[in-house]
């Protein structure tokens, strides 16, 4: 891990830890190590009480299924991949599309080249 932050130290060019370390971070560490004990103790208990108060707001157990946003490939992902019975239907669903998708193409191509000559 040393030898990382020397890595990175020398790559960008940082001279100290103060260059890395976010200012209101830093600061707050200089506060607790120019104030007492007694200062610090109690910084930490409050820090160390928003915590827990923070760990007992979160949700216990499973977390419950989030209702997809209903869009195009969300219903069509649920019905043949994920859904109560999958499918190989949209191997077909690929081939179709690709018929379709190189007849257009074709055809497209065919009209550019008939367009101001004569059909043979």
């Amino acid at each position: 891990m040393n030898n990382v932050f020397r890595s990175v130290a020398f790559k960008r060019g940082y001279s100290t830890l103060r260059d890395i370390i976010p200012p209101n971070i830093a600061a707050s560490a200089r506060q607790t190590i120019s104030s007492g004990a007694d200062a610090t103790a109690s910084a930490e208990s409050q820090d160390f009480s928003k915590l827990i108060s923070f760990y007992r707001r979160l949700p216990k157990g499973n977390s419950s299924k989030v209702a997809s946003s209903g869009g195009l490939w969300a219903r069509y992902q649920q019905k043949y991949f994920t859904g109560e019975k999958p499918s190989p239907k949209p191997i077909v669903h690929a081939i179709f599309a690709l018929l379709i998708g190189g007849y257009s193409i074709h055809y497209a191509m065919h009209i550019r080249h008939h367009k101001n000559h004569e059909h043979h």
